[in-house]
């Protein structure tokens, strides 16, 4: 008897923990189910993602495009550059001047018919430079020279004759807002001799 007991209250302890087990299961699962259930996406908070993803795609387009048109601008002025040091070179290589000796020649102009015969910087005036045959397609360039006195300024004219000439470059082409400008001044050597001496030094930022 004893023994049959202890059978009957292993057998209820085991049915008890048996159900235990079943009630939690099904808690869980129910617990679980409206979880999932709860977890997705409202018609407004996709309306909202969408409205970002959005914004965020219109923002980055819009940064491309700037960081583009900025690359080709610097592309542009690189060009130009190169190309207004090349047609600077060709005109520093002539003579200061027509004549030899002062008087310098006034007004300054082209003294020759044909390009081939510029000798001097100023023959350069007026000048259409062949740019499409350097590979240079829509980019033109034109030259200005004058007579500067540095003592007075050292970028205007002073409509006076000097030993001191100035030329400027400009590059136009359609991808620059405005001309890419090159400047240079040049001496002649005679103002020594007349006791002009050097040039002062130029300001700052010249």
């Amino acid at each position: 008897m004893k023994l049959k007991a202890i059978r009957v209250k292993s057998g209820r302890r085991d049915n008890k923990e048996s159900l235990n087990k079943s009630y939690v299961f099904r808690f869980n699962k129910k617990k679980d189910t409206n979880y999932y259930s709860q977890s997705g996406f409202s018609i407004i908070e996709l309306v909202i993602g969408v409205v970002i993803i959005g914004i965020a795609f219109v923002a980055t387009m819009f940064a491309h495009s700037q960081i583009q048109a900025d690359s080709t601008r610097v592309e542009f002025t690189l060009r130009s550059t190169v190309l207004a040091n090349s047609v600077m070179k060709v005109v520093r290589s002539n003579n200061f001047d027509e004549n030899e000796s002062p008087p310098w020649s006034s007004p300054l102009g082209p003294d020759e018919p044909s390009s081939s015969e510029y000798d001097d910087v100023d023959d350069y005036i007026g000048y259409v430079w062949p740019t499409q045959s350097f590979g240079y397609i829509g980019y033109n360039v034109t030259a200005r020279v004058f007579y500067v006195n540095p003592s007075i300024n050292w970028t205007d004219s002073t409509g006076v004759i000097t030993d001191y000439k100035r030329i400027i470059i400009s590059v136009e082409t359609d991808g620059l807002p405005q001309p890419l400008v090159l400047s240079s001044l040049i001496t002649s050597y005679s103002g020594v001799e007349t006791g002009l001496g050097a040039p002062p030094p130029p300001p700052p930022g010249f």
